[in-house]
């Protein structure tokens, strides 16, 4: 096995790109609730507040663009580095507040042992919102990829973060989470499950209310309709549990249930080009009603993958 290892993986440097370009409509781009006040009940003033037009949701259709390339190199027949390069935007045409740009890089170090593909990274993340900056986070990563019995695959990652975020004082936040997913072989049908557990904890205990508990279920199922044409169905569904009131504004400590029912297709053009097509339907319900919404998106696109 160690022998076939080393030949699979003594290869030619890999670079691999993709870009994509998509429009969409967002029922909901702020993730606001779609009431006029929020209850005397959850709010320290002892009466209901009335929310502005800017702090309920806000419809809007939206322009993204999307771009990351890849290159890998393998230094000995059990070793490797590889480093990423991602850019993404969104341009929404009602309001430019939720405009996003985001730029990712990353690199690392793998090492294959028998069948089993490890992997350290770091990981340097910035995003703007209209321009100015938001939030920057660095973050550092052990991941370990395999096989079970040549019929499924798995992939294992643990992670810690520090987020800093530009716009509030004291209010950088670490995070560490560890995620886990298995997948079934290539078929025309397939399918990933996946399961993350994490905790964000709060710089400064001011903002302790930041910080939170979260556990995230995922399936997702891919069927193979026509040769060109293949569509997928997902559902996901998070628990949240924040780690104190924000004494500021709420009576009641926030806990979030997050589910989203999605689907979509692809239809293959040529060797590189896909078209593609996506639905969301996002719930949220939380102990707070500025944090309880709905939210649809659909979008279609063109993709290069290279």
């Amino acid at each position: 096995m160690d022998k076939i290892a080393g030949i699979r993986n003594s290869v030619a440097p890999k670079f691999s790109a993709y870009a994509q370009a998509s429009g969409g409509y967002d029922s909901n781009i702020n993730s606001a609730t779609n009431k006029d006040t929020l209850p005397a009940n959850e709010v320290v003033f002892g009466q209901d507040i009335l929310l502005s037009a800017d702090s309920r949701e806000t419809a809007s259709t939206y322009m993204s663009l999307l771009a990351n390339g890849s290159y890998t190199r393998p230094l000995t027949k059990h070793s490797g580095f590889d480093v990423r390069a991602e850019f993404a935007s969104r341009y929404n045409t009602e309001v430019s507040t939720y405009d996003l740009n985001m730029l990712n890089g990353e690199g690392a170090y793998i090492y294959y042992y028998r069948d089993i593909k490890f992997r350290g990274a770091g990981k340097y993340q910035y995003v703007t919102l209209d321009g100015n900056k938001f939030v920057s986070t660095v973050s550092g990563m052990a991941q370990a990829y395999g096989q079970i019995r040549n019929k499924y695959t798995y992939a294992t990652n643990l992670s810690w973060g520090l987020s800093e975020f530009h716009q509030l004082d004291d209010s950088d936040i670490q995070q560490l989470q560890l995620n886990g997913s298995i997948a079934s072989g290539p078929a025309k049908q397939s399918w990933v499950a996946g399961a993350a557990i994490g905790l964000d904890t709060a710089e400064s205990s001011v903002n302790d209310h930041l910080g939170k508990t979260y556990l995230s279920l995922t399936y997702q199922q891919t069927h193979l309709w026509k040769p060109k044409v293949s569509y997928y169905l997902l559902g996901s569904v998070t628990f949240s549990n924040y780690d104190s009131v924000n004494e500021n504004l709420y009576t009641k400590v926030r806990e979030d249930v997050n589910v989203v029912i999605g689907g979509g297709f692809r239809l293959t053009l040529t060797k590189n080009l896909t078209i593609t097509n996506d639905y969301s339907i996002h719930r949220v319900d939380s102990t707070l009603e500025a944090n309880t919404y709905n939210r649809f998106r659909m979008e279609a696109g063109l993709s290069f993958s290279y």
